[in-house]
């Protein structure tokens, strides 16, 4: 899975159609540790985030420590 598609699968977690476009249309790319801080921060449902932490340990290596962690 590449990170846009990791990225693209959080974005649609978002409640926010307006976000969602505007992130899409600009083709904006969250920084991985700010990607990691979305999923802690956004992400309630605890099985949910363990998902996308996983997915970020397995393939993204320069956040994947910080992930596991």
């Amino acid at each position: 899975m590449t990170y846009q598609e990791i990225q693209d699968k959080i974005v649609s977690t978002f409640w926010s159609e307006g976000l969602k476009k505007h992130i899409r249309e600009t083709g904006f790319v969250f920084p991985p540790e700010d990607l990691l801080a979305v999923i802690y921060q956004h992400i309630h449902d605890f099985e949910e985030r363990m998902e996308y932490l996983q997915l970020m340990a397995d393939h993204v290596p320069e956040a994947a420590e910080h992930a596991r962690q």
